[in-house]
């Protein structure tokens, strides 16, 4: 019988109320996510839990403060690149803003099962929203392999930053 693992994606503080991309109403998904985390106070329904994070460096392609005249929430074009969309500066490496909110449920595996961050974003020139591989697939994440190794042959995701 294969295993489950369940996705929480992007529960980082900048993606919070107070952050420099808060979605609306983030908070309201703490308690669903922590439920999902730990069933009855005691134990999880996944094999796995993984956490994404956004991991940025300050120089990252996506900040509009790192191209001269660019906007948030336009998009420029970048050479060997193409179309990219321009964000507020976020989820920088070792900021407060890239830390998982503290409201969020974190487990190690001696709590009851297996525990994972995987960080996306750190290539400075290219842009990551999927918790897989970038965004021009020039290299992938450690997750699929992680996934694969522990056996997971099904996946629920969970989390923030979708809206985007």
């Amino acid at each position: 019988m294969g295993k489950s693992a369940l996705l929480v994606i992007d529960v980082q503080n900048d993606f919070c109320e107070g952050g420099s991309m808060a979605v609306a109403d983030a908070s309201a998904i703490f308690e669903p996510i922590n439920s999902l985390i730990i069933k009855a106070g005691e134990t999880t329904l996944f094999d796995e839990v993984v956490y994404t994070m956004d991991w940025h460096p300050a120089d990252h392609c996506s900040f509009a403060s790192n191209h001269p005249g660019a906007e948030p929430f336009t998009t420029i074009t970048l050479p060997d690149i193409g179309p990219q969309e321009m964000w507020p500066v976020h989820c920088v490496q070792n900021s407060s803003g890239a830390q998982l909110h503290k409201e969020l449920l974190i487990l190690n595996e001696k709590v009851c099962c297996g525990t994972k961050v995987v960080y996306k974003g750190q290539n400075q020139d290219i842009d990551s929203y999927s918790a897989f591989f970038d965004n021009q697939r020039r290299s992938q994440t450690e997750l699929h392999d992680y996934l694969q190794d522990k056996g997971v042959d099904t996946v629920y995701c969970c989390g923030l930053a979708y809206d985007y």
